[in-house]
């Protein structure tokens, strides 16, 4: 300041540097035009409390000039300055001196609060690099300095979560970290363990592609042996961490009292008509179709009618689903014609028209606005739930077509005067990853629509499926290899290794122990029905293992000896598989060439049966690179959304056919 001045205490000036110039005075924002104003400005703040020689600063912003004519130049320039931002510094003939103690500077925080190992408050304060705008070499290698510190801290904040047990924490920071700096391994390798840990095996997985693809293309190198073994042990473990759902014999319902009497009273309730909707949340293995499965079995009892859809993770989802599934489900022949009875003939053509399996007797209609299908819905489950209550189970939404949500959200509404219950459930993680979708949970949140969350079993529920009993040293170590999660729990306690739990095994070693009993040929069988889908035809599944030269002839015994191994359950064609981590597991482990290889012999057998859908044509020619098959199948369906009144859908569509 100048001697005798200061600004009022009340209302001092801030500086903002990072991430761009920001000046704000007593009385609002102050504004420096570019040039050497700013660079001044900023040289003095960034070198605060300490005289400057007026010809070094001279010399600094006028390295070409004549050092009298600099000298006149720095006395205007601070002229300017004062002008514009008002007294703001100590001048006499020789220096220049900028006080700080009456401003607030980001920078100068910053630095404060690493200096207290406040991390998080100095990262919040980091809102980009220093002056961006500014080139001049002084100010490079300090902004190159607060960048290293901003990145040290985030890496510091990252490993302190991760080691505390709070991998999406962890998650944030190594992100934000990525953001700045792409190619930074240890960063990745953190980003990967957080995913592992939050049950997101693919998400890791593509991180680590993503590293290998930026530092290939960017400087010509391959990640490191760190973190390609660490890729090879996430991957190992993927395939298994899903397999541990598969057991022949189904499990115990243990604990979720809680939970299974807040759906039960929903089920009362929407069998008094007064239903609605209702979420389940949780991580993978955590018990979510299980819960489901519990209530399905009360609800059939009761003499409730249910459907089940299942979102998939691999495949293109089909309109609508997996709610489509459920309805599709929900409707054979006699229940149709029941419904042309209840129905106007207008709604049941408007629902024929996103399913093609329904019989439906009237023409699909060609164009089909959104408000016309929720109303269709809506008359549709009206209809429904006059001939008998029903009970939807929409199993993996974080998988579903993206308009199935503003679907449910007008659905809502009319379901609470229905004898109608809809539960879904989802990764509460992947669920968060979805804008649209997760914002629209908050507002039923709000709304009052139930959503459960599930949490890892407590040590009296672990020993609930323990046969024999544990002791309680056992039992907390059952607790800390697995979080509670009951489906990795499950299957330590059935390994027949004697003292199971004194060295708890990875994900890995469990996988092997679960697939090394299969034979050669029902180990490739199950691969090949990975590339088919959660759910797959029986004769389809037959006519694709000719392709491979398998004889047909011998998958009754290789299906029998799946199913043994608990990996399949017979569904309403032919199969399922018993987990979708299970699926996921074979499907990503396959080599790339090999599953590139099984989805165009799937391609060939599709187009040589009976008319496929267009969506799986489009997904299995995506997924053998089968560009020609691509072009046309991408066509027809961007021609097929267009007619469902779906332009966004369409573009996508006729997008990649172009490509």
């Amino acid at each position: 300041m100048l001697k005798g001045m200061s600004t009022s205490p009340a209302s001092p000036q801030k500086v903002w540097l990072l991430g761009g110039l920001r000046i704000e005075g007593a009385t609002g924002p102050l504004r420096l035009p570019p040039g050497n104003l700013q660079t001044l400005f900023a040289y003095l703040i960034l070198h605060p409390n300490t005289p400057h020689p007026r010809a070094h600063l001279a010399a600094l912003l006028w390295p070409e000039a004549d050092p009298t004519r600099a000298g006149r130049n720095l006395s205007n320039l601070l002229y300017r300055l004062n002008q514009l931002l008002g007294p703001t510094c100590d001048a006499d003939t020789e220096t220049l001196t900028l006080r700080t103690s009456s401003m607030w500077v980001d920078v100068h925080a910053f630095e404060q609060h690493l200096a207290t190992h406040t991390l998080q408050q100095a990262v919040d304060l980091y809102q980009g690099d220093l002056l961006p705008a500014l080139y001049d070499d002084w100010i490079i290698p300090l902004r190159e300095r607060l960048r290293e510190t901003y990145l040290t801290a985030l890496l510091k904040l990252a490993t302190l979560a991760e080691s505390a047990a709070q991998p999406e924490t962890a998650l944030t920071h190594y992100r934000q970290l990525l953001t700045a700096d792409p190619l930074r391994e240890d960063a990745t390798r953190g980003h990967m363990r957080c995913l592992a840990l939050l049950g997101r095996f693919s998400d890791a997985l593509a991180a680590f592609t993503a590293l290998e693809h930026a530092l290939q293309t960017e400087i010509g190198v391959q990640p490191g042996l760190e973190t390609r073994l660490l890729a090879d042990r996430l991957r190992n473990e993927w395939e298994v961490a899903q397999r541990v759902a598969a057991h022949p014999v189904p499990a115990p319902f243990v604990g979720r009292m809680t939970e299974r009497a807040r759906l039960l009273a929903l089920l009362d309730r929407a069998r008094a008509g007064q239903g609605g909707l209702a979420l389940v949340l949780g991580e993978p293995g955590i018990g979510k179709t299980r819960l489901l499965e519990e209530l399905a079995h009360a609800a059939g009892w009761r003499g409730w009618q249910i459907a089940w859809g299942h979102g998939d993770e691999f495949n293109l989802p089909a309109p609508y689903s997996p709610l489509a599934h459920a309805l599709t489900e929900s409707l054979p022949p006699v229940r149709w014609d029941q419904l042309t009875r209840l129905v106007p003939d207008i709604s049941l053509s408007i629902l024929a028209t996103f399913l093609p399996d329904l019989p439906h007797p009237a023409r699909p209609l060609t164009t089909v606005t959104p408000a016309q299908m929720h109303h269709a819905l809506q008359n549709v489950l009206h209809g429904l739930q006059t001939i008998s209550p029903h009970l939807l189970l929409l199993d993996d939404v974080q998988w579903a077509d993206p308009r199935l949500w503003p679907v449910l959200d007008a659905l809502r509404p009319a379901l609470t005067h229905m004898s109608l219950l809809l539960v879904l459930s989802a990764r509460h993680s992947e669920l968060q990853a979805q804008p649209t979708a997760w914002d629209l949970l908050q507002t039923w949140d709000s709304a009052g629509v139930p959503i459960l969350h599930l949490s890892g079993f407590n040590l009296g529920e672990l020993q609930e499926l323990s046969h024999p009993p544990l002791s309680a040293p056992q039992l907390e170590q059952l607790h800390r290899a697995t979080g509670g999660n009951p489906l990795f729990a499950l299957t330590l306690l059935k390994r027949p290794h004697a003292a199971p739990l004194h060295t708890p095994p990875s994900l890995a070693e469990l996988a092997l122990e679960q697939v090394a009993p299969l034979s050669a040929h029902a180990q490739y069988a199950l691969q090949i029905a990975a590339v088919l889908g959660a759910e797959f035809d029986y004769s389809f599944w037959e006519a694709v293992l000719a392709r491979e030269n398998l004889p047909t002839a011998s998958l009754p015994t290789l299906a029998g000896e799946i199913e043994r191994a608990g990996f399949l359950y017979p569904a309403r064609a032919g199969y399922r598989f018993a987990h979708d981590l299970l699926r996921s597991a074979l499907y990503t482990h396959l080599p790339p060439h090999t599953r590139q290889h099984l989805h165009a012999q799937t391609l060939a057998t599709l187009t040589h049966q009976a008319p496929a859908r267009t969506l799986d044509l489009l997904y299995h020619a995506r997924q053998a690179n089968a560009r020609p098959q691509i072009a046309r199948y991408a066509l027809q369906m961007g021609e097929q959304t267009l007619a469902s009144f779906n332009p966004a859908a369409a573009v996508d569509y006729f997008t990649q056919a172009l490509e």
